[in-house]
């Protein structure tokens, strides 16, 4: 029980952060959710499996590529930017990310832009 009450006090805490962020930036900005663990991301409803660059198919390797995702209103990606650009691995990540779909996020019952992390695993497949 006391796992729950402490789960719901730090959603309303991000909650509240989130809420002064929008009405501070007048939503002309998106909110950027938290990254720590206390905000569930936006739902994922569309998903594109990134292309392993024939490239690097030599490296045998699994490569992972942080991006910050903009999304609008309506859940679609605007804007993808690289936070670890690993080359050729980065453009393939920004490239299968703007073909994701999410479902709109939600602030006070309206739909807002956001920013977030995410994180896109290329993985090796032997063969």
């Amino acid at each position: 029980m006391k796992e729950g009450v402490e789960e719901m006090k730090s959603r309303v805490a991000v909650g509240i952060v989130v809420l002064l962020q929008s009405v501070l930036v007048g939503q002309s900005a998106p909110v950027r959710l938290a990254t720590d663990g206390r905000a569930h991301p936006p739902r994922r409803i569309k998903y594109v499996e990134p292309i392993y660059p024939s490239e690097a198919k030599t490296q045998k390797q699994d490569i992972e590529v942080r991006l910050d995702l903009e999304l609008d209103e309506k859940g679609a990606v605007t804007t993808a930017t690289v936070l670890t650009a690993v080359a050729p691995y980065d453009a393939a990540a920004v490239a299968a990310a703007k073909l994701w779909r999410y479902a709109p996020t939600l602030l006070n019952g309206r739909p807002v832009r956001v920013v977030f992390e995410v994180t896109v695993t290329f993985k090796h497949h032997s063969g």
